[in-house]
């Protein structure tokens, strides 16, 4: 079954009085989506065009201005928008005066500036670095950088408590989860629940892996921490069928747990914001429409509304926004839309909880990554693979998951909310096989990708097109998921020892035997490959540095008796060959390009960083690094930070 156990912490702090935000839509997360300081104006970012877009509610009208590269999360600061650019190493401060978006300043940051969330007064912005590793705070008026924080595996997501005294830090990798002390400067690593569900196959019990997978948010009295979190069975062995896994992704409505497993991580905040990690609560986002059509995907944002009451998740891959009451009512925890809204979580000791609600499933355009509340009690919805916003009916919504007089929720199984038309607030700035391939790519709904309910895309292991930073058993032993970042075609053949001749080879097989998808068919096959070739390359911490050791490391790197150049050469690192090592007849040469952003390492994930896979490499089988200083390794470590 489905339960939940606390890894051992302790308990921070219990809860007290806390402080809330003035004005409940107000965005104390980092968002895809900002309003403006009348909630009249939406805000929302197009990474691939590189625009920031303005949509006025009440005048229907869409403005737009070209900020950079890859921009990512907008927060406004007073009267000011501050755009993280990806591609970058900036943040766009960007102005919205007589109807006009303006760039007007640019801040510079560490490698790949992600998250960023100001204080609703304006005075206080914070960002992520991602590659960097850092979290940053900056005065809001001067621009100037006020403080810097390490936290470990790449930091991207941020909330910040109303009181100012608190910072939460979600990371890419590791289920890492940071509280920043901001009255300290404190960085303290926070467990995620641990949930355990059923071996796929061997019907044993398994702890499921978690990730961090998108922005979370302060409820607007300051008192609760909400994170999107995926847990995951990475365990169950594969099945041997049709030449793949024949594992069922979904064990049905009122089953146990599935490979992948959608939940809402509810931690209670104390004074200050400080997390009360004993008394967390999973809740499951699993759930089922009116036509019992499983929903399930990785969430990537939480919104909380004005009320505090109600929950907005979005599921990114399954173009649905799934609702929740925050406060649990008596009765709730078997109604609703769905039977599988637990499906076995049982409360365990410790004081933490895992929790039964009433989930409401909403259909959206594809690609849903945040929500707005503006006036009137609009919400609005913005979905990036269809560059649009749309309208959802959030009173409806809150009336359909209230208890009714016994306590039941009063969702009409029949009659389901849904969002309005969209507005479209960005032009198309992908190729039309690009687009198709990357609706492909992050689609979980799609049967020619995956089976019904599994809730897994190509997106889900290859997160924003990269990697998961787990290792999977495929049929032919652990294999870690490699990052599909820049132009992996110029890597082929693919995969760790299959040799597939090409990229949309492997969409083909991926998609029918390890996800269940069926009939896919070359054509669709080849557009993945192309939206996959579009993807950029990591933006590394050394990229571009004149830093002395990088070229030290390079001649290391080159020296015949070190042999790293053997293989890895040309423009992506690699010779594109099969080798026998570590135990296994065919390897193929991995590229470099990217590699400091793409731990852990080897095949297999079985080495945990880049340094540590340095070290290891001694003895010849995979060049030599024994005769190597210490200072030496960290040339070569520099040189390969710069690819």
């Amino acid at each position: 079954m489905f339960k939940k156990t606390l890894a051992p912490a302790a308990c921070l702090l219990v809860v007290g009085c806390t402080t809330g935000i003035e004005d409940g839509r107000f965005h104390t997360g980092s968002s895809t989506v900002a309003a403006s300081a009348d909630y009249g104006i939406v805000y929302s970012v197009d990474t691939e065009g590189g625009t920031l877009a303005a949509y006025d509610v009440e005048a229907d009208e869409v403005r737009a201005v070209d900020v950079g590269a890859r921009p990512t999360r907008v927060a406004r600061a007073g009267d000011d928008l501050l755009v993280t650019l990806r591609g970058r190493r900036e943040i766009a401060v960007v102005t919205d005066l007589g109807g006009e978006l303006s760039v007007i300043e640019r801040i510079p940051t560490g490698a790949e500036p992600y998250g960023v969330v100001a204080s609703e007064d304006g005075d206080r912005v914070y960002y992520t670095s991602s590659i960097s590793g850092t979290v940053h705070e900056l005065d809001a008026a001067t621009r100037e950088e006020l403080r810097t924080w390490a936290v470990p595996d790449q930091p991207r997501w941020l909330a910040l408590h109303p009181s100012g005294e608190s910072l939460y830090v979600g990371s890419a990798y590791g289920g890492t989860l940071s509280w920043i002390d901001l009255e300290t400067d404190a960085v303290v690593g926070l467990d995620l629940p641990v949930l355990q569900g059923t071996d796929l196959v061997d019907f044993q019990e398994i702890d499921l892996v978690s990730r961090v997978t998108g922005d979370p948010t302060v409820s607007p009295n300051g008192k609760t921490l909400i994170v999107p979190t995926l847990h995951v069975d990475n365990e169950s062995r594969a099945s041997a069928g049709n030449g793949g896994i024949t594992v069922q992704y979904y064990a049905g409505a009122g089953g146990s747990s599935t490979r992948f497993n959608p939940v809402a991580t509810v931690i209670p905040l104390g004074d200050g914001g400080a997390p009360v990690v004993s008394e967390t609560e999973a809740i499951d986002l699993a759930t089922q429409t009116s036509n019992r059509t499983v929903v399930n995907s990785y969430v990537t944002s939480m919104t909380v509304s004005p009320d505090g009451e109600t929950v907005y998740a979005t599921m990114e891959t399954a173009s649905t926004v799934v609702a929740f009451r925050l406060t649990r009512t008596a009765g709730s925890s078997s109604q609703g839309p769905t039977s599988a809204v637990d499906r076995g979580m049982v409360p365990v000791s410790g004081g933490s909880t895992a929790t039964m609600r009433a989930v409401l499933p909403i259909g959206v355009d594809d690609g849903p990554t945040g929500m707005v509340f503006t006036t009137d009690g609009r919400a609005w919805v913005h979905s990036f693979l269809e560059r649009t916003l749309q309208r959802v009916n959030a009173e409806r919504a809150h009336e359909a998951l209230a208890p009714s007089g016994t306590g039941e929720a009063t969702y009409d199984i029949n009659s389901p909310p849904s969002a309005t038309s969209a507005v479209v607030v960005a032009e198309a700035a992908l190729g039309a096989d690009e687009v198709a391939g990357r609706e492909l790519f992050f689609s979980s709904t799609d049967t020619r990708m995956a089976a019904a309910g599994a809730g897994v895309s190509c997106s889900t292991c290859h997160f924003e097109g990269r990697n998961d930073g787990l290792s999977w058993p495929l049929e032919n032993g652990p294999r870690q998921t490699p990052s599909l970042a820049g132009r992996v075609s110029l890597t082929e053949p693919v995969t760790w020892t299959d040799a597939v001749a090409t990229v949309a080879d492997e969409a083909l097989i991926t998609s029918s035997t390890r996800m269940g998808g069926s009939a896919l068919g070359r054509s669709a096959a080849e557009r993945i490959a192309a939206f996959i070739d579009s993807t950029p390359e990591v933006d590394s911490v050394l990229k571009g540095s004149d830093d002395e050791a990088i070229a030290r490391g390079e001649a290391i790197f080159n020296r015949e008796d070190v042999g790293c150049a053997d293989c890895h050469s040309g423009d992506a690192y690699t010779d594109n060959a099969p080798y026998a090592m570590f135990g296994l007849d065919f390897v193929l040469t991995r590229g470099l390009v990217g590699i400091s952003a793409t731990a852990p390492y080897l095949h297999d994930g079985s080495v945990p960083t880049l340094r540590a896979l340095l070290e290891a490499v001694n003895d010849g089988e995979m060049g030599d690094t024994g005769m190597l200083s210490g200072a030496e390794l960290d040339d070569l470590e520099a040189f390969l930070k710069s690819l």
